[in-house]
């Protein structure tokens, strides 16, 4: 018997996913540049943290905090 299931998403769940991606696009424009720089590379690009240290030509621990700064304000606009 063939497998029936549907992975398609549910209206509902694809409104969801664009609410979601709305907020974090105004919360990503309230961010100083250097941290919308380092999520961005990380996430984006999918750059390791020694890939956006080299690539800025900071060091690493700067990037490292940098990434932290930036999530903890993350959650701090959104919530």
């Amino acid at each position: 018997m063939e497998n029936l299931r549907n992975d398609a998403l549910l209206p509902e769940a694809i409104l969801e996913q664009q609410d979601l991606a709305a907020v974090l696009s105004v919360a990503l424009k309230r961010l100083a540049p250097l941290y919308r720089t380092v999520l961005f590379l990380r996430h984006n690009d999918h750059s390791t943290f020694r890939e956006i240290a080299d690539q800025l030509g900071e060091p690493l621990n700067t990037v490292k905090s940098r990434y932290r700064r930036a999530i903890i304000a993350l959650r701090r606009i959104i919530f």
